[in-house]
């Protein structure tokens, strides 16, 4: 089962591979960022900001999958690819528009890739995501906490195999696997 630690992980990694996002962590170059979003819809979390395009990363929130038999939990996510423009320079704020559209798909290019090839990989994120990345809406933003910083919101799904069994050893009123069988009732 994937956790949120993984989630980061992969997106992370995304930024500091992709040529045009200029995040490189272990020379203090920030260009990922990640959020809770209720911090940017209340104003809350206002420091967030870099020179060029950057890449911020939400929370994401899952919920079991149950119109199949197997274990698969839905995650519903959104990041945004944003960058600095000046104001007012319409010219420079259609390039920016552009430049991170642009990356936007090939960050959607890039999940739809590893969710075909990672599918059966257990350690993958998109371990038996079964190719099914639904993206919802992109959406061209003006990031709300910044008068410079503008781009684009992608909201999206995927699937991801989760555990259902429930472990006796974690249930102090649970004494042996025979008593968290669901077919001993």
């Amino acid at each position: 089962m994937k956790l949120y630690k993984d989630y980061i992980n992969y997106f992370e990694n995304l930024c500091v591979q992709h040529v045009n996002i200029a995040h490189n962590p272990a020379n203090n170059i920030k260009g990922f960022f990640r959020i809770n979003i209720e911090e940017v819809l209340t104003g809350i979390r206002s420091n967030i900001e870099s020179d060029g395009i950057y890449f911020v990363l939400t929370n994401y929130l899952w919920r079991p999958d149950d119109s199949t038999t197997d274990s698969i939990k839905k995650i519903e996510c959104m990041f945004f690819v944003l960058g600095t423009a000046k104001e007012q320079d319409y010219d420079d704020q259609t390039d920016v528009l552009d430049k991170t559209e642009k990356i936007c798909q090939e960050f959607i290019n890039r999940i739809h890739l590893d969710s075909l090839q990672h599918a059966n990989d257990e350690n993958a994120l998109f371990y038996g995501s079964q190719d099914k990345i639904e993206i919802e809406n992109v959406v061209p933003v003006k990031w709300p906490t910044s008068n410079q910083s503008i781009g684009w919101q992608v909201t999206f799904s995927f699937y991801s195999f989760y555990e259902k069994c429930v472990d006796y050893t974690l249930w102090n009123d649970k004494p042996d696997a025979n008593s968290v069988d669901p077919t001993n009732y």
